[in-house]
């Protein structure tokens, strides 16, 4: 049972690092430097990626779901979310932050599919 705890702690603790570190990385190569857009941006991620960690633990058990495709839906949602999240600490920065959440976003899962 201890294994269990431990492997289903690291399918959500690897996933948020990982996250966090790719879009971190790629915020700053992209000239964000607001310690206020890196604690949103954290904060954000402690709440969708195990979210989104949780659907695809769920959906990994039944054969029949295109996962991918289910995927790729849930990365959609997440960047819409996180957009509106980021538009409520920077409300005069809407067009900015949309771009920020796509292009982190995108890397962090291109990234994760090639890791």
């Amino acid at each position: 049972m201890f294994d269990s705890v431990i492997q289903l702690v690291l399918w959500f603790l690897t996933p948020l690092l990982m996250t966090i570190l790719i879009e971190s990385a790629v915020a700053w190569l992209l000239g964000v430097r607001e310690t206020l857009f890196y604690t949103s941006m954290i904060c954000i991620n402690l709440i969708t990626n195990p979210l989104l960690c949780f659907f695809l633990l769920i959906l990994y058990n039944f054969d029949n779901i295109p996962i991918t495709l289910i995927t790729f839906i849930l990365e959609v949602i997440i960047v819409l979310v996180e957009w509106r999240l980021l538009v409520l600490v920077f409300p005069k920065q809407n067009k900015r932050m949309f771009g920020l959440s796509l292009a982190i976003n995108c890397s962090s899962y291109c990234w994760g599919i090639l890791i």
